[in-house]
């Protein structure tokens, strides 16, 4: 299953860690929505960093047609989604629905029926996503009557329940080579860059900044460990001249072990690294942290295993 789509001169990663948020206040997570102007009067959605919100703003002489796309998004059937909404002036109600629609597919679910804005104040609605499992993405649909004033999105969240068991059968593995593997798999996008982990050329990928070095990890889901355990992966990078660092540790949930101290990655073609892991006992996730510099290129993981 494709892992990227690419949105104009974005690539735009399918989301698998969650919770998900997005308050419109970055240009980069922003390039990830699309804005589809369905009756071609140039007026659409529109976003507003400094407000930090998705906006559509009226047309005077046409009804709204307008659909805000997200991201896309892989449901395991844990999902929740909440998002805030409000108009710019109550004396002049917008309307809108929200959509789910499947990766390559236009079979769309709705989600709501019409929702009528009068309120100047957020109004949080949430939405059960629980029923769906595969990719998908949500659609905002603005239907206003001509000559209103605005309709506000924010704080679009989506949060999982999913209890994610610690995991104890052995062998395990995960090749990345499909976007379902990642449940219960992770991201911290530690220096809140927009950039982080995600599924490309099926392996794990931090893809540069050319800004900011890297501060991000990928964590696993947890593994139950009694001290007989190996631990298999490969790394390499996109470009030997431009070379990605790489830690593992393990987490217990409240404190880090370092089990591969910081590595230079300059091979392009995967390195086998194994670590022994019989000295721990207890319940672990493993913790892939990129501390790449700026502007470097990419650190691909893959072919992850732990066996007994």
């Amino acid at each position: 299953m494709v892992a990227m789509i690419t949105i104009g001169n974005a690539q735009c990663d399918i989301n698998f860690s969650y919770p998900y948020s997005c308050d419109f206040s970055l240009e980069i997570q922003n390039g990830c929505w699309e804005v589809d102007d369905v009756n071609g009067d140039n007026y659409t959605w529109q976003f507003d960093i400094d407000q930090s919100v998705a906006k559509y703003v009226y047309n005077p002489g046409s009804d709204a047609e307008d659909d805000l796309y997200s991201p896309y998004f892989y449901l395991d059937g844990h999902q929740t989604l909440t998002f805030d909404y409000r108009c710019g002036n109550s004396s002049f109600p917008e309307t809108f629905a929200v959509f789910l629609y499947p990766e390559g597919s236009t079979d769309w679910s709705r989600l709501t029926d019409g929702i009528t804005v009068t309120s100047e104040s957020a109004v949080t609605q949430t939405i059960d996503l629980s029923g769906y499992v595969g990719v998908y993405r949500v659609d905002f649909y603005c239907y206003s009557d001509a000559d209103m004033a605005s309709l506000y999105i924010t704080n679009f969240n989506i949060t999982s329940s999913n209890p994610c068991e610690a995991i104890s059968e052995y062998p395990y593995e995960n090749d990345f080579s499909d976007i379902a593997q990642m449940t219960c798999w992770t991201t911290e996008d530690e220096n809140e860059d927009g950039n982080t982990f995600y599924l490309e050329d099926n392996a794990l990928c931090y893809r540069y900044n050319a800004d900011l070095g890297a501060e991000d990890n990928v964590y696993s889901p947890y593994f139950v460990l009694d001290g007989h355990q190996t631990l298999t992966f490969d790394y390499y990078c996109g470009l030997s001249s431009y070379p990605e660092e790489l830690k593992v540790y393990l987490y217990d949930g409240s404190s880090f072990t370092i089990i591969m101290s910081s590595t230079e990655v300059t091979n392009t073609t995967p390195i086998t690294q194994t670590i022994d892991l019989s000295e721990y006992a207890g319940t672990y996730k493993i913790d892939f942290y990129c501390t790449s510099e700026t502007n470097m290129f990419k650190l691909y993981i893959d072919n992850l295993k732990i066996e007994s």
